[in-house]
């Protein structure tokens, strides 16, 4: 991992902050994969997304029965169980290489959709927690 104030930056730095609520399963989450309709748009500073549309991310999850030691990297991996367990996420975002990714891991299971952002770009650490 990175000083938590790369991720700090990277979260006021994003391109996009929003929520979304989890269309896909709770076994895709744990493979990997949230799939979801966004539900709040916070900063979208190129104007690319829509409330409603469909969202397609892909999040580094941990391995649990792995023996392979995770290489260091800027990369944090999440728990999968705990993620599949979540509706409702609040993400940083930003669209690159055609598609939109998240911004060095940043999401989080959220109770339901917020008027105000649950992680503000302020928040301290290496990631939000969440309401959950």
């Amino acid at each position: 991992m990175m000083a938590p104030e790369v991720y700090q930056r990277a979260r006021a730095q994003a391109q996009m902050h929003l929520q979304l609520c989890r269309t896909g399963s709770r076994d895709d989450a744990r493979a990997g994969r949230i799939e979801g309709r966004v539900v709040r748009i916070f900063r979208d500073r190129e104007h690319q997304l829509h409330w409603g549309q469909r969202l397609s991310l892909s999040v580094p999850i941990i391995e649990r029965n792995s023996r392979e030691p995770i290489a260091p990297s800027g990369t944090i991996y999440l728990d999968g169980d705990y993620l599949g367990a979540a509706r409702w996420f609040e993400a940083f975002v930003e669209f690159w290489d055609g598609r939109f990714q998240l911004v060095h891991s940043q999401i989080c299971p959220i109770r339901r959709p917020t008027r105000a952002p649950v992680c503000g770009p302020d928040q301290e650490g290496f990631l939000c927690e969440g309401n959950l």
